[in-house]
């Protein structure tokens, strides 16, 4: 894999998968093992921060929407009765996909690891079922295909990489920490409930990892992380910042490294995980009306927004004004 390598903006996995391991790494960290034939060849497009959609049961049944690839690599799906769903979730307000970060991946066994948050204050979908999960349960699992630009910290420029992540966005982080060549040199900061929270992080890079514990300070999730980017002694050398976790939080160090930190596109990426006191469905419908409307209104911006997480946006005229003769 060449260092800037640029991934293959294509779907390999899609099926059924079964439950076959449940372990509680924390009292709110929950990993679920899922076994199926369909992760067939997974390990051949394995990178730092895969995202895997996961298709869940309808409330009241066991039986998830059953996606498939046809013969020319279109995602379609066998939906139970009186169910729809989307085959592009990357903006949709699906209500029954989620999108999580692949965790581990086991080819000899064909088992692939997630690691799910279980929130105590707001209920979800995807906490509510990981809380019952037990072997033998059911998800519908596809890779999630994005834009090739879309690249993970690991194959990113830098002498100095800085990481941000609260619980939803540490999968996404450690799977980074794992990623890194020998002797890259990292600086971390991970914000959790409490100590309890902690997990082990292995990695070859010359990492400096440093917990937050937002309980002992009372403070709003992502709270800590502001403003250890704000506190932290600048390094030197060229910065790549990550930053991944509440919608809030990781606006505001974006404003900060673009604004007070001089970053320019290209050297950093933040992403919205989840936004507080909204509900998943919520959050992305909300997203899907902002970016519908700033799309119409500046479909330059709108594209360069895009490409400063890390997306690229094939064509930008998408959403230019409709013509009204």
């Amino acid at each position: 894999m060449s260092e800037l390598e640029e991934y293959e903006a294509k779907i390999h996995v899609a099926g059924i998968c079964e439950v076959v391991k449940v372990t509680a790494l924390t009292p709110h960290m929950k990993r679920i093992a899922f076994h199926g034939s369909a992760l067939r060849g997974l390990e051949r497009h394995w990178r730092p921060e895969m995202l895997i959609r996961l298709y869940f049961p309808p409330e009241g049944t066991t039986t998830p929407p059953e996606p498939h690839l046809t013969a020319d690599g279109t995602l379609e799906f066998k939906s139970p009765p009186g169910t729809e769903v989307s085959p592009f979730s990357a903006f949709s307000e699906d209500p029954l996909v989620r999108a999580y970060t692949a965790r581990l991946y086991r080819p000899e066994a064909l088992e692939l690891d997630i690691d799910f948050v279980l929130h105590d204050a707001t209920p979800g979908l995807a906490s509510d079922w990981a809380r019952e999960a037990k072997v033998g349960d059911k998800l519908g699992v596809v890779e999630f295909a994005l834009p090739s630009g879309h690249r993970p910290a690991t194959v990113r420029d830098a002498d100095v990489y800085l990481l941000f992540a609260d619980e939803a966005g540490l999968p996404a982080a450690q799977t980074n920490l794992e990623g890194f060549a020998p002797g890259k040199k990292i600086i971390a900061f991970l914000e959790v409930a409490d100590r309890g929270e902690e997990q082990q992080i292995d990695t070859r890079a010359d990492a400096q990892v440093t917990w937050l514990h937002r309980n002992s300070e009372n403070c709003r999730p992502g709270t800590l992380l502001v403003k250890a980017a704000r506190e932290l002694h600048w390094p030197t050398g060229k910065v790549f910042v990550w930053a991944c976790g509440e919608m809030k939080a990781v606006t505001e160090i974006r404003q900060f490294v673009r604004k007070e930190r001089g970053l320019q596109k290209g050297t950093f990426k933040t992403q919205a995980y989840w936004r507080l006191g909204k509900t998943e469905v919520e959050r992305m419908a909300r997203m899907t009306e902002l970016t519908i409307a700033a799309a119409e209104v500046d479909p330059a911006s709108f594209q360069e927004s895009f490409e400063e997480i890390g997306m690229n946006l094939i064509d930008p005229t998408l959403f230019e004004s409709k013509s009204t003769s």
